[in-house]
């Protein structure tokens, strides 16, 4: 069993009510009967009512060939106990049964999400479990689930589609703010999976959710068609996590006000990581991605409350701001980036709040294209910094391109020209000019791709 501090932050069991789901739900109503997938139960007579989704049984009623799957199991395989050197190859796991009403839910650490403690397969205390080339598909909860500590997991070549709720969820334990007794999952490597239509029932998901865990090496993954963000940091905590050369595009589809991998750090944790306990978590590392922000995604990372220690560079955003960090978040660099704002008026390429002296994020040799406004009288307005001082933030080596071939950046209040930004001893050696032609963008957008190749 996942041991009950795995939910101690859990706001129920901390008193505070107001950030719990409610005790009560309704359901099997007859009138409620009218949308496809929905279902009614008639106890008195046994009469089974299904309003079937068209596309997939070919009408309006279920073809001779299709089944009525009931799924009884919201586990269907479990690995813990100090198990090691299990590999899982070319397994196919479908209609585990729903979650979102089981009580088995937390909050894992200082982000905006909530998680059920489970999945269709679970790991605890565990080393070296391998799963390859296997199908996640109609899992009506958590496809894959690592709670506690687990030491260098890897799930590299496998499908995951029609998922209820995440794909791969990892949520470590601690006490209260004190994980120096590492129980929390470690050198987990996701890679080369395929990641799709996910959040059936739960929009508050995606294809990977880490709270509480170390290292996590998220590399060569396609996530599209997601209610949420693709990648969801809950927490700074231990850190060392490395996202690299992933594709994501249609990601919050079903939402908005945040990005296609998204970050939280509220809460500092002890650890030891590092050697000596520190609360610092080591760098997490976001590099050489492509992601479009369609749909209700605003930037390709949104640093959300307190995201600190992010090292954010060499990659492709598309219709999507550039760096941004609000509330709290420090000493973070976003640099080398290629950053194509789409036409759509209020984007812009950086856009960062306040910070401490000497702990202020870093926007440095970026290329950032602003393409064409829907307004005619659009200013070219490339972003906003809440402090236009050397000693809070810095701002270098910048290549702004502009429908007019000016780029103003909005220091607090006031609206500055690059140039006049300079003379306060920010973006120093950076430029503004018109934009290039299509064909100039996209041969700066292959040669990027080609050196990670």
């Amino acid at each position: 069993m996942l041991s009950e501090r795995l939910l101690g932050h859990s706001a129920e069991r901390k008193g505070t009510p107001e950030l719990a789901s409610g005790s009560w739900f309704v359901e099997n109503v007859r009138e409620e009967l009218d949308a496809a997938g929905e279902w009614f139960y008639n106890e008195s007579t046994r009469q089974l009512y299904l309003w079937p989704n068209g596309t997939q049984v070919g009408g309006a009623a279920p073809s001779p060939d299709k089944t009525l799957i009931v799924p009884q199991l919201t586990t269907l395989v479990r690995i813990d106990g100090g198990a090691r050197d299990v590999a899982i190859r070319d397994v196919g796991f479908r209609d585990a049964a729903p979650s979102f009403l089981e009580h088995r839910w937390g909050v894992p650490s200082g982000g905006d999400w909530a998680l059920y403690a489970g999945g269709a397969v679970v790991l605890n205390q565990t080393t070296n479990i391998n799963i390859t080339g296997c199908n996640f598909t109609r899992v009506d909860g958590n496809a894959l689930f690592l709670g506690g500590r687990n030491e260098r997991a890897s799930i590299v070549g496998c499908s995951f589609s029609w998922v209820g709720d995440c794909a791969i969820a990892l949520w470590g334990e601690s006490d209260e703010w004190n994980a120096t007794a590492g129980e929390y999952p470690n050198n987990t490597l996701i890679e080369g999976n395929v990641f799709r239509e996910l959040g059936i029932h739960e929009k508050q998901s995606s294809p990977v959710f880490i709270a509480k865990a170390a290292r996590t090496t998220i590399a060569r993954n396609l996530m599209f068609n997601l209610p949420r963000a693709a990648i969801n940091l809950n927490d700074g905590a231990m850190g060392g996590h490395l996202i690299e050369h992933n594709v994501i595009f249609n990601s919050c589809r079903e939402s908005g006000d945040h990005g296609a991998i998204n970050s939280w750090d509220r809460q500092p944790f002890l650890h030891s990581e590092g050697g000596a306990p520190s609360f610092s978590p080591l760098p997490i590392v976001v590099r050489e991605n492509y992601i479009t922000a369609n749909y209700g995604a605003s930037q390709g990372v949104d640093n959300d409350d307190g995201s600190s220690f992010y090292d954010i560079h060499s990659n492709i955003f598309y219709a999507a701001d550039g760096f941004k960090m609000d509330y709290g978040g420090h000493d973070s660099s976003f640099s080398s980036n290629l950053v194509i704002v789409a036409p759509y008026d209020g984007q812009n390429c950086v856009n960062v709040g306040s910070f401490s002296e000497h702990h202020g994020d870093a926007f440095v040799n970026n290329t950032c294209v602003l393409l064409d406004c829907r307004s005619p009288d659009c200013v070219d307005k490339v972003g906003h910094v809440a402090q236009c001082e050397p000693s809070k933030v810095t701002l270098a080596a910048n290549d702004y391109y502009t429908q007019h071939g000016n780029a103003s950046l909005e220091c607090g209040t006031n609206v500055l020209t690059v140039a006049q930004v300079q003379a306060k001893g920010l973006e120093l050696g950076s430029t503004a000019a018109k934009l290039p032609s299509d064909a100039t963008l996209l041969g700066w957008a292959e040669a990027r791709v080609g050196k990670w190749l």
